[in-house]
């Protein structure tokens, strides 16, 4: 178990484990053990705290969120980080890849996207819109289900509500930007623009994701239970079946 996982609690390591999959809070481990220790005020080593480089930090995070390193650090520079380094403990680091994935989310969605995800979106939209600039939220649902960037059943009348819910805030999220205002990019009545339809389908794909987290999570706490292991012993145990399964090369019965 490396450092950075060990040195947060359960309640810390299963919050932003619902956020994050296993193998993006591990690339942010495997970054945060490798950055020296801060100095604690007596001049020795602080216990929980590194110190961070702001390059760093963009690497992993691009890493993390699919994106260049070059928008991380244009977000996180918006975000008023410290230059060039700055100490920090792990949550620091995963709330600072919070606050940048949020941003990216609102201000660029596009860069959140493959470059086949972006083609699909562009030619349902393209289809749907017939050349103008704005989509009708009637033909959300049918425009959701095409692109397919989460389960999503346009027949079910909760997965409409939900959907209906999450346009809402964003929608209203919007309306109140001034940026948004100013550059004119915000939706109009029945309608949403590009924009906001990559913005809706960001934040609905993180809601789902973060649904099948939780209970994934909940089925481990299960098993966790069951066998009376901590929550390090079960990071263990991960690790080793982790390693088990690299050994592509040999006989599944040699591996075991």
């Amino acid at each position: 178990v490396s450092t950075a996982a060990a040195s947060l609690t359960m309640l810390d390591w299963e919050d932003w484990r619902v956020e994050f999959s296993i193998e993006e809070l591990d690339a942010v481990a495997k970054f945060f053990d490798g950055c020296d220790f801060a100095p604690d005020a007596n001049g020795g080593d602080a216990s929980n705290a590194r110190v961070v480089s702001l390059t760093g930090f963009c690497q992993v995070a691009a890493h993390v969120l699919g994106v260049r390193a070059d928008a991380v650090k244009e977000e996180a520079s918006a975000l008023c980080m410290p230059f060039p380094r700055f100490c920090a403990s792990v949550l620091d680091v995963l709330q600072c890849l919070h606050e940048v994935a949020a941003r990216l989310r609102w201000l660029r969605p596009e860069l959140l996207c493959s470059p086949a995800q972006m083609r699909t979106v562009r030619a349902v939209w393209t289809q749907q819109t017939r050349g103008a600039s704005l989509l009708a939220v009637t033909q959300l649902y049918e425009v959701v289900q095409e692109v397919g960037f989460f389960t999503f059943d346009a027949s079910k009348l909760s997965d409409q509500q939900w959907l209906q819910d999450v346009l809402r805030r964003v929608l209203s999220e919007d309306a109140s930007n001034s940026e948004s205002r100013r550059q004119k990019v915000h939706s109009q009545g029945g309608s949403l623009s590009f924009l906001n339809l990559l913005r809706t389908l960001h934040c609905a794909a993180l809601e789902r994701n973060m649904l099948h987290q939780r209970n994934m999570l909940a089925l481990e706490r299960q098993a966790r239970s069951k066998v009376r292991l901590t929550l390090l012993e079960m990071e263990d145990l991960r690790e080793l079946h982790r390693s088990y399964l690299s050994l592509a090369d040999v006989e599944p019965v040699q591996r075991l």
